[in-house]
């Protein structure tokens, strides 16, 4: 039987996504782990407690476990305090799966390592009880600094880009989201073809699918007015209402989003509602959020902007089958599975021209990318979907084709043929 540990030390799996370091990496640790728990993997998950009332172990499902190491100082650290605490999360980790408290007898078949911090881990424990090493980076600072989305900490910045490719150069695989990627890793830290999975993320079928648009936004405004009734100050009726769901950091482009609902009177749409879904993320990210709803209010659009916090995925569900049209305006995405979300619920996504959204979308055909940063061409490309019924269709229907490729089975199990690979052959890089 095949048996993982799976590491994603600086945020938890069963942390709600859209906020603090939560995100696409949280979603991705737990929806595989269910999937490779339901296809008979044993799948333990290491993740640093960051709180001291957290429990050692939380059993998620049978075969799926995620035990709260308590290293280091317990709250939420900084990137700085992750690495000087690393030696005491990397002890503490190797004591859980020494003393096999996961009640397992199996040997482990791979070390699993999400992120480069916990790579830094991963690759400790792969020297020192010698088990082979798979690395997922979602993001990479090379990439990043090219995009001009770098650390703003040059330090940091330099740590991570050492450890990313001594990381890359010592993993047995490197798993990649999409071909994107993939050109990343072969150009900017010179991978080798034969240590190469790629295996992209899936779409949870039992949230995320085609359902009625009008009841959606009806059940919507019923949510919306009893939850957060000071928000509502009146109804949205049938109002143009765009989407945008992710993290509240530049990076992600909230406050192109808002400048596409400030100009889409100029295209034609009148009364357009935009719902911003999410939580600040990252250093300076609170401040940067509260000034942008301060000037989304003296702008006078404060009834025409939305904000919420991050939603359970039963209810974003609602809010991508509610939406005319979602925005991902991104400067940097590694794979995009807000896009991909949207589109298991047929709704249109016009998306940055960049990363794993490159791959996922075709413009034109199954949504609509945009090749600039610019709040106009959004606009111009959202007043486009909104005034043509015939074209919201057709990228709605194709979207949804695309999509139904994307699940988390068949990810589970390409990953699951990595593990058993990697486990027959034991460690193939020494280094």
């Amino acid at each position: 039987m095949t048996h993982v540990a799976m590491l994603s030390l600086h945020t938890s799996p069963l942390d709600q996504p859209g906020s603090g370091d939560g995100g696409g990496l949280n979603v991705y640790v737990r929806e595989l782990a269910s999937s490779l728990a339901r296809s008979g993997v044993i799948c333990d998950v290491y993740t640093r407690a960051a709180g001291p009332n957290w429990p050692e172990v939380i059993n998620v499902e049978p075969g799926f476990k995620v035990f709260n190491i308590k290293a280091g100082p317990l709250r939420p650290l900084s990137r700085f305090e992750f690495i000087d605490a690393l030696d005491e999360i990397t002890d503490k980790v190797i004591e859980v799966i020494i003393n096999k408290n996961y009640d397992y007898d199996e040997t482990l078949s791979a070390i699993h390592a999400n992120y480069w911090l916990s790579a830094l881990v991963g690759h400790e424990i792969k020297h020192r009880l010698e088990i082979p090493l798979i690395t997922t980076f979602h993001t990479l600072e090379k990439v990043k600094m090219i995009q001009g989305q770098g650390d703003t900490d040059p330090v940091m910045s330099a740590k991570r880009i050492e450890a990313e490719t001594m990381i890359t150069a010592c993993s047995d695989v490197v798993v990649a989201s999409c071909d994107a990627e993939v050109a990343d890793l072969f150009d900017l830290y010179l991978l080798e073809m034969d240590r190469l999975a790629v295996i992209a993320p899936g779409v949870e079928k039992a949230f995320f699918e085609t359902g009625d648009k009008s009841f959606a936004k009806r059940a919507l405004e019923v949510y919306l007015k009893v939850n957060y009734p000071a928000l509502i100050t009146k109804s949205m009726g049938a109002s143009p209402l765009i989407l945008f769901a992710g993290r509240m950091q530049p990076l992600k482009g909230i406050d192109v989003a808002v400048g596409a609902i400030a100009m889409l009177e100029e295209f034609g749409i009148k009364n357009a509602k935009l719902l911003a879904v999410g939580g600040p993320s990252g250093p300076g990210s609170k401040e940067w959020y509260e000034e942008l709803k301060s000037l989304v209010r003296d702008a006078g659009m404060a009834e025409d902007v939305i904000f919420l916090p991050p939603q359970q995925h039963e209810v974003l569900a609602t809010l991508y089958r509610a939406a005319d049209c979602v925005v991902v305006p991104s400067k940097s995405e590694s794979f995009g599975l807000v896009a991909l979300e949207a589109m298991a619920c047929g709704t249109p996504v016009v998306a940055a021209n960049v990363g794993g959204l490159t791959t996922l979308i075709e413009s034109e055909l199954d949504g609509i990318l945009i090749d600039r940063y610019d709040a106009g061409l959004y606009a111009e490309a959202i007043a486009r979907i909104m005034s043509d019924d015939d074209m919201r269709g057709y990228l709605s229907r194709n979207a949804t084709t695309k999509a139904a490729r994307y699940t988390w089975h068949s990810a589970a199990a390409r990953l699951n043929y990595v593990y058993q690979g990697v486990f027959k052959k034991g460690i193939i890089r020494a280094c």
